[in-house]
């Protein structure tokens, strides 16, 4: 024994040696508790004695080194002093510490450390300890080194990512009030809060200082690890005063942190036995919350009623529920009863944010207005939602909601409201004792998204004593739980349908509730396969006629997709959505045949439209579109086949509707109202009142049904800028599975608007508010788009989606981006937050940028004005300016990338500017007569790019102009017109006198000098400009004048301008609609076309080279157009190749010339040449006698000025169709050609043909002559495509256009070389989309076979004006053509008509090749197809439905824009860039040699 006593006795001195803390085991509180208080009489023994709580060391911060701190007992604080001095002092640079044990280590909750200190001017840190310095978290870090005080009160800062040496660059602020950096110049007290939550790895620093406890620094941090063990005070001392810190009132304590719920939860229950005393626990509280700022009321506890009582004490009263924290997912359910005798009654979802974040679920008004009660419940009140007490949505009216006197109370009323913050969406159920429904309303709109009480309140101005009891309220959780999505069909048409076996299945001959189920006579037709609603209403007009799809069931939830085909010559027709009740049902679709869109031919309907609405049948409702594809007002006029789609959620009471023809979009709507919240049946419905015999077919009838719902998106991921940016990029993945519960979004956001430019839902795509089907796979989506408002007119944005098959979608928009001018803000949504990854938000690469730097990039500037001539640069050119289409480069980045260049070697520029994406070099005197360049890295240029240019002579003249009498510019003069005025200039920097003269000299016959004249005298020791007038007395046998510089002192100069003379001139418009063309060997050929006035009936064309005399050729007459002109060809043979010609046209007889034009021929070997090509430059609707330039073809003659800037050496233009918008009019074709002239007379000019050239569309005059013909005689096209369509004839069922195609058809199918292209181009017919239009396309297969199998060309391009990937009408297109385009080998198909710019990938054996570089396409692995968009007045924006499987760029429109585009051809490659006419690439890619 004596031995057991003696070991227990050493084990416990052992114990009290060692330290050991022999108290009860740690255990880590749950409850709200102090940790830590500090003294009411603080002394150095209750703080570091045996009795205190802290200790002097520094915790795991530095391995529990023993330190210095004390107790002050002046200022009853710790003092932090280790006196460094200065840094002779041997405590200087020592740190002192003093730190609190909580016990164990804290995991959960939160952690409250308040305490004041006062420093000197001292470095001090604040760590939450976690037991390993390595993961223990700097809470605050003061330095006495601020930058923001001054000499008398210098500051600090505050940071928290270093101690004892925060980074000045992460600073909270500079604060005075840290100590003036002397030994007793102290600050007043700080007060420093820190709640540290541990499990969330968050903490919050409140930091105030002096009396009025002003809030310096306030935000949250992250924590390094989720526990604390220590609390921990450090000073270090590196200043050469004797720095203290003093701190004090330290108080530590733990708070419980509420928890949302994550399970099924009862959050509160009404007392089984309730009293005044214990009804107000477990949450109930006398406020209102947000509804009244937290201010305590007074509610009454009614004991014989067992419930809260409202009564008008103050005209508002309430009380809550306090949820502790704020439910944000879930589903919330309150229930309660209530009866009132007439009050103002309401029930808040607060959202603990405030009462505009929070929603009224409930508003009671007493004074209804119905008043229709039984007697002694006459009187109603009003329930609505939204707003208390005033002006609330109204849901219905009750007369059991009070009397309006003392004893008027309405029976005990049943209330419900489940809410889903996630889904910002509640329903509200009413009803009686006996179950009797008031009201049930769901998916009415909350205004938050959190819910964190439940306030009840009442409003009292009335007259009687108003009072309002409430009673049994429990509030509940419920988890969401996804319910498996699973898919049922209900109905299939038969594979095989009969007269006998199309009534089984659910379909019956009646119309559901919507007719009372009466039975009607839908007939089958055997012939189209389909049910035929046809009564007849030329015999009984205002019939109607159903048929009916019944459920078998009643369904409230998930969603029903209705799909079927229909087609009609022009009825009445609806769909209706059945619930079982006539008065709740919706017609979901409503066809009126009378549409206004009609097209017109000769002031007679050509083409009928009719009107697709929604909402009411047979008329009236809210129109989606119209379309000319729902029947032709005939017996026969049957449009071919449509294919709608409705998908109903009648939870939601919502729908969308979907109609297309075959690839083309008819009609959409999405998120249309349902009248009820059910769905029994689905009705098909004809109505007929019409004079022709109205019939319209259905078949291929499916019904699904789904179970799921739609659900919210949710925030994934969002960046805010500081400063809102003009071009942004974001880059991210997203698992998307097309199914109803699925929701992906893509936002970009300035202030309050809110652009989605992308949506995913329920197997339908949204590009920048356009809706399109998708079938790809669910899988990982990857999600590009770029919005760059960089270019000052209009901001666009591109999406491109990529799906987990890796096929592409890419669209272009910005009718929805007009209104941002920059971005504040992206945001990423999705169902689920956890399907969206690798989100990279303006990390830009090559790839993105838009500054792929040309030529047209550049300007040469010399004070403010545009310098043309690169080779003929001044020397005093003021400055080169570069548009680098982006804000991606800094000022720095450019001015190391791009510079100027002499001999190689870069020259030191004035200075440089940059701002709205332009970057300028401010230029230095620059050397005569030398090459300089312009270079620019590849960095900032897409690959490195020299662009020469080449300074002037030190002194040079030049001739600038030739004026007639009359003041004109001229190329061609008359004989008698002998008086000329010549503008001439000379450029002189040597600043010494320097002198030229103008010599004018005569020729004859054969070359022969005739006469010559000489100018003035010309000096000057600078720039001058001068004028001579030169009047030539005998002109009669001249045939050409040329002029001439002198110096005087050497040989005359090279002719620099020279003018034709002639008997006499056109005047203005008696000959115009000039044309060049190719039409056979661009070597040695070359044809013409023009127009000429009546009374010019002997034309013919000269031609010359430099060198030689006029050879003259008679014109062909072509015929006459409008009674009003002749029009005239010419074929000009045995040219020489790569010689520039000049030419003119003129009347033999009259002897009247045009001014003289020029062209030249293609060379030998060519290797390398480019053409413009454009299309659809159609003007918009006009009146009969319009000839408005503006409203028409000024913006085509801006595109094709743009072109030629581009391509300013372009060997032909390619124009794709619709030239006009009327085919008839004369106007329009003259303002056509007027907006080529300067161009067309030299660069030929190569025209398809469009189905606007065959019809007189939006144009309801009498038109100038038929359509077609205008075509026909205006251009002058090759004739090897003249027996393409064989021995065709039209037949009985084509329409008129297609007609008038077969008619005026020569020169319309055609195909030309250039080098090494060989380029075909068709006729697609009017715009019929089955008939005339389908066999003029197959007619022309044989020739087409033939024309490219005896080619050795290596390129081979084919255009066509409707192509085979867009609208209506393109898979019969596709069908015909695309075999033959593939086995012969072509490479890109070009066309114009739907208005957009569009490519697909490459097309091989009818599917689209996807992978690989999709802008880089092998020659021989298929055929690219290309949509040009539009080059004229029509670019109103068409967007198209295209199959966009195939299409890796889709659906570019830019408002009020115009395109075209530049084809660089060489042996080894076709490169294609498209271009708005403002200058942004829409899309690029290359053709090139497999090798």
């Amino acid at each position: 024994m004596k031995r057991i006593i003696s070991m227990v006795l050493s084990l416990v001195m052992l114990v009290s040696l060692l330290g050991v803390n022999v108290s009860s085991e740690w255990t880590e509180p749950t409850e709200n508790t102090s940790l830590y208080s500090w003294p009411s009489e603080p002394t150095a023994e209750n703080i570091f004695g045996e009795s205190g709580a802290f200790e002097k060391n520094a915790g795991s911060w530095s391995s529990m080194t023993d330190t210095t701190a004390s107790f002050d007992d002046t200022e009853k604080a710790i003092l932090l002093n280790n006196d460094g001095g200065d840094d002779t002092n041997e405590n200087y640079g020592k740190y002192d510490y003093f730190s609190h044990d909580l016990g164990g280590e804290i995991t959960q909750g939160q952690v409250d450390v308040t305490f004041n200190f006062k420093t000197n001017g001292a470095y001090l840190g604040i760590i939450l300890d976690s037991g390993e310095k390595e993961t223990s978290t700097l809470a605050l870090s003061i330095s006495p080194w601020g930058v923001n005080g001054d000499k008398t009160w210098p500051a600090g800062f505050m940071g928290n990512d270093k101690f004892p040496w925060p980074d000045i660059n992460n600073k909270f602020g500079d604060f005075q009030g840290l100590g003036n950096h002397g030994d007793d110049k102290f600050g007043s007290y700080w007060t420093v809060v820190i709640s540290a939550r541990p499990e969330d790895k968050k903490y919050t620093l409140d930091v105030k200082y002096g009396e009025n406890q002003k809030t310096l620094a306030q935000t949250e941090f992250d924590m390094k690890d989720s526990k604390i063990k220590r609390i921990v005070f450090g000073q270090y001392d590196g200043v050469d005063w004797n720095a203290k810190t003093y701190v004090k009132n330290i108080n530590i304590d733990y708070k419980k942190v509420w928890k949302a719920p994550t399970t099924d939860t009862n959050l509160y229950s009404w007392p089984s036995e309730p009293t005044a005393d214990n009804v107000w626990d477990n949450g109930l509280e006398k406020n209102g919350g947000s509804w009244n700022g937290n201010k305590e009321t007074v509610e009454k506890f009614d004991a014989d009623e067992k419930a809260i009582r409202f009564h008008h004490d103050s005209s508002y009263d309430y009380f809550r529920y306090n949820m502790g924290g704020a439910i944000k997912d879930g589903t919330v359910d309150l229930s309660f009863k209530f009866k009132t005798n007439g009050q103002y009654f309401g029930v808040l979802l607060d959202s603990g944010n405030g009462t505009g974040d929070s929603t009224v679920a409930l508003t009671i008004h007493p004074w209804g207005t119905w008043n229709n009660g039984p007697s002694g419940k006459k009187l109603t009140a009003r329930i609505g939602y939204g707003t208390f007490p005033f002006d609330a949505t109204p849901i219905t009216e009750s007369n059991e909601l009070g009397q309006h006197t003392d004893n008027g109370y309405g029976e005990w009323i049943n209330v419900k409201i489940s809410a889903k913050p996630e889904s910002k969406k509640f329903d509200l159920i009413m009803s009686l004792p006996s179950g009797a429904a008031i009201c049930n309303k769901s998916n009415l709109d909350m205004k938050g998204t959190q819910i964190s009480g439940i306030s009840f309140g009442s409003f009292d101005d009335l007259t009687w004593d108003a009072s309002t009891y409430i009673k049994d309220i429990s509030v509940s959780y419920k988890e969401d739980v996804s319910v498996p999505i699973t898919y049922e069909n209900l109905y299939t048409y038969p594979t095989e349908p009969t007269a006998d076996n199309i009534w089984s299945g659910g379909l019956a001959q009646n119309g559901g509730s919507w007719n009372g189920n009466a039975a009607t006579e839908v007939e089958f037709d055997a012939t189209e396969g389909a049910l035929l609603l046809n009564n007849d209403g030329v015999e009984n007009a205002g019939k109607y006629d159903y048929f009916n799809y019944a459920i078998g069931k009643t369904l409230t939830s998930g969603q029903v997709e209705l799909n079927f085909k229909f087609k009609t010559n022009g009825s009445y027709i609806g769909v209706i959505l059945d619930s079982g009740t006539a008065g709740t049902s919706t017609p979901a679709i409503a066809i009126n045949p009378w549409g206004q869109t009609n097209t017109w031919i000769n002031g007679v309907v050509d083409r009928y439209a009719g009107e697709i609405k929604t909402g009411k049948f047979p008329w009236e409702g809210t129109e989606l579109s119209e379309s000319r594809e729902l029947g032709q007002h005939s017996d026969d006029g049957f449009d071919p086949w449509l294919t709608a789609r409705v998908l109903a959620r009648p939870t939601e009471q919502k729908y969308d509707v979907i109609i297309k023809q075959g690839e083309k979009l008819v009609a959409e709507g999405f998120d249309l109202n349902m009248s009820g919240t059910q769905i029994s049946g689905i009705v098909f419905a004809s109505f007929d009142d019409l004079n022709w015999n109205a019939k319209t077919f259905v078949k291929d009838i499916t019904v699904d049904y789904t179970n799921g719902e739609r659900v919210a998106s949710k925030e994934a991921a969002s960046q805010t800028f500081e400063s809102p940016l003009k071009y942004v990029k974001v880059e991210y993945d997203t698992v998307f599975n097309n199914k109803i519960n699925d929701i992906e979004e893509l936002h970009f956001i300035q202030a309050e608007n809110d652009v989605t430019v992308l949506k995913l839902r329920d197997r339908i795509m949204s590009y920048c508010g356009k809706w399109n089907d998708i079938n790809t796979r669910e899988g990982t989506y990857h999600i590009k788009a770029i919005a760059d408002i960089t270019t000052g007119w209009v901001g666009y944005v591109t999406v491109e989606v990529t799906a987990p098959n890796g096929q592409k979608f890419v669209r272009q928009g910005s009718r929805l981006v007009s209104e941002l001018t920059a971005v504040d803000k992206i945001v990423i949504k999705s169902d689920n937050p956890k399907n969206v990854s690798n989100v990279k938000i303006n990390v830009i690469g090559d790839d993105d940028l838009l500054k792929d730097l040309s030529l047209s990039d550049i300007s040469f500037i010399k004070n403010g004005e545009t310098v043309n001539d690169i080779n003929n640069v001044p020397i005093d050119l003021t400055a080169i300016s570069i548009d680098m289409k982006t804000p991606l480069f800094d000022k720095a980045t450019l001015d190391e990338k791009i510079y100027i260049k002499k001999d190689g070697v870069k020259i030191d520029a004035k200075e440089t500017e940059y701002s709205g994406n332009i970057f300028t070099i401010k230029c230095n005197t620059l050397s005569a007569d030398s090459d300089y360049e312009l270079f620019a890295d590849g960095a900032v240029a897409k690959s490195d790019k020299s662009f020469g240019f080449k300074t002037e002579k030190a002194v040079s003249a030049k001739i600038l102009s030739i004026k007639n009498s009359s003041g004109t510019d001229v190329t061609a003069v008359s004989k008698a017109d002998n008086k000329l005025t010549v503008a001439s200039s000379m450029r002189n920097t040597l600043n010494s006198e320097k002198s030229y003269s103008v010599i004018a000299a005569v020729y004859g016959a054969n070359s022969n000098l005739a006469d010559i004249k000489f100018g003035e005298n010309h000096s000057t020791a600078s720039d001058a400009g001068f004028s001579d007038e030169f009047e030539l007395n005998n002109l009669s046998g001249a045939k050409e004048i040329k002029f001439f510089i002198w110096d005087g002192t050497g040989a005359i100069k090279p002719y620099s301008k020279a003018i034709t003379i002639a008997e006499d001139l056109f005047d203005d418009g008696e000959v115009d609609k000039l044309v060049t063309t190719f039409i056979g060997d661009a070597k040695t050929t070359r044809g013409f076309s023009w127009s000429s006035a009546l009374t010019y009936n002997d034309m013919a064309i000269e031609y010359k080279t430099a060198a030689s005399d006029w050879n003259s050729l008679d014109a062909t007459l072509v015929g006459t157009y409008n009674a009003a002109q002749n029009c005239w060809e010419a074929d000009i043979t045995n040219l020489s190749p790569g010689t520039e010609y000049s030419y003119r046209l003129y009347d033999k007889s009259a002897k009247k010339y045009t001014q003289t034009y020029s062209f030249k021929t293609e060379d030998e070997n060519v290797t390398k040449f480019s053409f413009i090509g454009f299309t659809d430059s159609q003007s918009g609707l006009v009146d009969e006698d319009s000839d408005d330039w503006t409203g028409q073809y000024e913006y085509f003659k801006n595109t094709v000025d743009k072109a030629m800037l581009d391509a300013p050496n372009a060997a032909f233009m390619l124009q794709g169709g619709d030239l006009v918008n009327a085919g008839s009019k004369i106007s329009m074709w003259n303002n056509y050609f007027k907006a080529i002239q300067g161009v067309g007379e030299s660069v030929p000019h190569m025209a398809t043909a469009g189905n606007h050239e065959y019809n007189n569309y939006d144009f309801k005059g009498a038109g100038d002559e038929e359509p077609g013909k205008a075509f026909a005689y205006f251009f002058n096209n090759p004739d090897n495509g003249r027996n393409a369509l064989g021995s065709l004839k039209a037949s009985d069922n084509w329409e008129d256009a297609d007609k008038r195609v077969l008619k005026y058809i020569d020169d319309t199918i055609y195909s030309f070389d250039y080098a090494n292209a060989h380029i075909t181009v068709l006729n697609s017919g009017s715009n019929s989309t089955h008939g005339g239009c389908e066999d003029i396309v197959s007619a022309q297969v044989d020739w087409l076979k033939n024309d490219l199998q005896n080619t050795s060309a290596k390129w081979k391009i084919v255009m066509l004006h409707q192509g085979l990937y867009e609208r209506a009408g393109s898979s019969a297109r596709r069908d015909i053509l695309e075999k033959t385009l593939q086995e012969c080998g072509v490479d890109l198909v070009i066309y114009g008509h739907d208005h957009e710019v569009i490519r697909t990938y490459v097309m091989k054996d009818a599917a689209a090749v996807v992978g690989g570089d999709s802008d880089r396409i092998v020659k021989g692995s298929g055929t690219v197809h290309q949509m040009l968009g539009v080059c004229g007045s029509a670019a109103d924006g068409s967007w198209v439905n295209i199959p966009e499987y195939v299409s890796v760029f889709s659906g570019t429109y830019i408002g009020d824009e115009t395109y075209y585009a530049v084809y660089e051809v060489s042996q080894d490659s076709i490169d294609v860039i498209v271009k708005s006419v403002k200058g942004t690439i829409i899309d690029k890619f290359s053709i090139t040699d497999a090798q």
